[in-house]
């Protein structure tokens, strides 16, 4: 038992490794730059990146993706009479949220969880919208703002949100939509 015990915590004594890796110039400036917005050092931003894409990529493939621009996927739902496009949202929505979660193992109803492992992921990967999201002890604000203010994407995607938040059994005390930007008042329960 005390050979296993010196293993294991040499095993987890140190927590990074130094690695060299080359990259093109261009990869090389472009993550500088955006190390220098988010006033982070490079090496903590590629280890960032780095992280996300293997734990989200590469271990759960929760998402297929299959690149649709927004404007080819916004002229298919324009097509859609507005009960399908609902109908759509209602199904697939709670659907994948709850894939997504199984594949990551994380609980279902733990909103931090479906906004780490489901909405962030959707908006980084999918570029359906842009998401941002506030919250204070118990209660959240997440805002999604789409890429376009046709009626029937902006109803596409505040039915798919709202079908996962009520399927978890979220609390949603108010939604607002204005124009391309739908916002959930959140309390969790």
């Amino acid at each position: 038992m005390e050979i296993r015990e010196k293993t294991e915590s040499r095993l987890f004594a140190k927590k990074t490794n130094r690695v060299t890796v080359r990259l093109p110039n261009h990869v090389i400036a472009e993550l500088e730059k955006e190390a220098d917005k988010k006033d982070l050092p490079l090496s903590s931003l590629m280890a960032k990146t780095l992280n996300k894409a293997v734990s989200f990529d590469m271990k759960h493939r929760s998402i297929s993706k299959i690149v649709v621009p927004e404007s080819l996927f916004g002229a298919m739902l324009n097509e859609l009479p507005e009960s399908s496009v609902r109908k759509i949202a209602e199904g697939l929505g709670p659907k994948l949220a709850r894939k997504t979660m199984l594949a990551t193992e994380m609980k279902w109803h733990d909103l931090d969880s479906v906004i780490e492992n489901h909405f962030l992921p959707l908006a980084k990967y999918c570029d359906w919208f842009q998401f941002d999201c506030r919250k204070s002890l118990n209660s959240y604000i997440l805002t999604f703002t789409t890429k376009s203010s046709s009626s029937k994407w902006v109803d596409f995607l505040s039915t798919y949100v709202k079908s996962i938040l009520e399927s978890m059994k979220a609390n949603v005390t108010e939604t607002i939509i204005e124009d391309d930007t739908i916002i959930f008042h959140v309390v969790k329960t």
